[in-house]
């Protein structure tokens, strides 16, 4: 981030209401990623999957949830039924792990889930129930903290550094001149045992279930990469890192 930037930047955190409508609209994003996950897999009957789709399509619109949708969101489901690759699919998905941030700052989730492992869909898409209509009108209802959400936020970007920097060593990337990756690894994590954003440690690296976490299996660390990606970018559009607000446009430098 250059410093013209920085003197020029203001973050603007979305309102509760604002909140509200994004998890609404992730919530109609999410339920039409599993119709097309079920068409793609053969999961379901077609007749099934178009009975629930015309079911979807009645709810944005009888709720008016058109508005709530990202523009991402809107080219998606703007495509027939049976239209989305498997690519889309796959990466919407994976916003079930954006919407418990979401959950979180409202309050439907007391505690951050961990880290270390996926959340079960239906108990997100159940809490995600909760928040309906009048939510977004409830002048009494907030946010939790700035410090809290900031919190969150600085962990996500923790963990998904580690993902990112465990992604180039696999890949053969070199580590910067004079540096090696187990220093580079050993140094964010004194900050972030400090900090309270990890606990246990082992071989001079995050441990998951006690195995270090350059030792992962393959599945296990795109799994932990994924769920850190999804966390951070929500939690950055939460403290009011996206311009104008705009959810697509969300970074998660890191």
């Amino acid at each position: 981030m250059n410093e013209e930037y920085e003197d020029d930047w203001n973050p603007t955190p979305p309102t509760y209401a604002e909140v509200c409508s994004r998890i609404r609209g992730l919530v109609a994003t999410l339920w039409r990623a599993q119709l097309e996950m079920h068409l793609q897999a053969g999961l379901t009957h077609r007749e099934v999957v178009q009975e629930r789709f015309d079911q979807l399509q009645a709810s944005i619109k009888d709720r008016q949830l058109s508005d709530k949708l990202s523009k991402a969101e809107s080219k998606l489901h703007g495509l027939p039924l049976g239209g989305w690759s498997e690519s889309q699919v796959f990466e919407t998905m994976w916003r079930f792990e954006a919407l418990v941030v979401l959950l979180w700052a409202t309050g439907h989730f007391e505690e951050m889930p961990t880290w270390l492992e996926t959340v079960d869909g239906q108990t997100v898409m159940a809490k995600a129930r909760l928040v309906d209509t009048n939510d977004a009108a409830d002048t009494d209802a907030s946010l939790r903290g700035e410090n809290e959400i900031e919190r969150i936020r600085n962990a996500a970007e923790f963990w998904h550094w580690r993902c990112r920097t465990e992604m180039m060593r696999r890949n053969g990337v070199p580590a910067p001149p004079g540096d090696s990756y187990a220093g580079t690894v050993g140094r964010a994590l004194e900050h972030a045992v400090k900090d309270g954003i990890v606990s246990d440690t082992v071989d001079g690296d995050v441990a998951v279930n006690g195995v270090a976490y350059a030792n992962l299996p393959q599945d296990q660390w795109a799994n932990l990469a994924s769920i850190s990606i999804e966390r951070h970018y929500a939690s950055s559009w939460l403290a009011g890192y996206a311009p104008d607000n705009d959810w697509d446009q969300t970074p998660t430098d890191t």
